[in-house]
């Protein structure tokens, strides 16, 4: 059982979580994906590789230089996202496949940050209004999306979130994640 996309492939549950959770958070890794609820470890190892053999989702392999590995979405996967989901803003899709580098750790810190925020404002019954990260797409300019003017300077968080609290009153939560540079990189 699944949803056909644009005639050509079936979509399992998981499959369409999958790619509901990469347009979200961008990148995501198994663990973060088990984290998240969609599933088991082996179960969604097997479908993220069935989604990359078909062109839908891009990945970055496991080493101790580059990091753990990373999923993203292709173009074709973010179109097969579009019809999966309901409207809403664009998806945060790369324009081309992600090569890695020294940011890796911290983008998959970034979204660790942002799935333990999005299962605790479930839990305590927040709404995530909105999300950006340093790594979001930005169409307005080439800055990063999380881009702040502060005086005649700038500040560049990693993170900016906008919740509802369950009273109605907005927060904003701007994060900043250390990771002590490569030295000090725990993993």
């Amino acid at each position: 059982m699944g949803t056909r996309v644009s005639g050509v492939l079936f979509f399992s549950g998981t499959d369409e979580a999958l790619l509901a959770a990469l347009a979200t958070f961008r990148f995501l890794t198994i663990p973060q994906a088990v984290r998240l609820g969609i599933g088991g470890r082996e179960n969604i190892g097997e479908r993220l590789g069935r989604l990359r053999n078909a062109g839908y989702v891009g990945a970055l392999g496991n080493s101790p230089l580059h990091g753990p590995r990373v999923h993203w979405l292709t173009k074709r996967g973010a179109e097969a996202a579009s019809e999966l989901l309901p409207p809403r803003a664009p998806l945060n899709v790369p324009s081309r496949a992600y090569r890695g580098g020294a940011h890796l750790r911290a983008r998959v810190g970034i979204v660790d940050c942002h799935i333990a925020l999005v299962l605790w404002a479930r839990q305590a019954g927040y709404v995530l209004d909105s999300a950006r990260t340093e790594f979001s797409r930005n169409p307005e300019t080439l800055s990063p999306a999380t881009t702040l003017a502060a005086g005649e300077g700038t500040y560049t968080p990693d993170a900016i979130f906008q919740l509802s609290a369950p009273d109605g009153r907005r927060r904003l939560l701007v994060l900043e994640l250390e990771r002590g540079g490569f030295s000090g990189s725990p993993a």
